[in-house]
């Protein structure tokens, strides 16, 4: 991977976490090298519902190897992240 993709895809995690920032839960860019980077997704009012998101060519992955959303679509990627890690008390989004 080169570091312009490295850099590409650490930005769009970040882009991702300021908007799920802003829905409540707490996000944490993982940078371990050599492997990708990844974002750990946390709804707070249920520690137990927690995600890593990696971005890679152009798209968010979820951690089972399936495809979440384009990286550009960063509000619909929230979205259903959101919509994964809610409680059930909690409203969809």
């Amino acid at each position: 991977m080169t570091g312009e993709r490295r850099s590409g895809d650490e930005a769009a995690l970040e882009k991702l976490a300021i908007e799920l920032g802003g829905r409540g839960f707490q996000c944490r860019l993982v940078q371990p090298a050599p492997e990708l980077p990844w974002l750990e997704v946390t709804n707070p009012r249920a520690r137990a519902l927690s995600e890593r998101i990696v971005a890679q060519s152009g798209w968010f992955w979820w951690p089972w190897a399936e495809r979440l959303a384009e990286a550009g679509d960063v509000t619909g990627a929230a979205t259903r992240i959101a919509r994964v890690l809610r409680t059930v008390s909690e409203p969809a989004p």
